[in-house]
């Protein structure tokens, strides 16, 4: 959950400022999805492009990605 002022008063979004995207990523899911969370090892966020975030797979196959941390 994250606090944040969108302008007509402070909310708690899960996601804050990505709440729509993350919304958009539950509404894909279906009945057998997996959804796993991800980082990139430390070598890329040392070499400052590390993500991670969460991956929608369906029957073994990525089906959708929601980034909620980039450096």
């Amino acid at each position: 959950m994250a606090e944040i002022d969108l302008g007509d008063g402070v909310q708690r979004l899960p996601f804050g400022r990505i709440n729509a995207e993350w919304e958009k990523f539950k509404s894909r899911v279906v009945s057998g999805d997996c959804i796993f969370f991800f980082t990139t090892d430390e070598t890329t966020w040392e070499a400052l492009h590390g993500r991670e975030g969460y991956l929608l797979v369906r029957d073994g196959e990525p089906v959708d990605a929601i980034v909620t941390k980039v450096n």
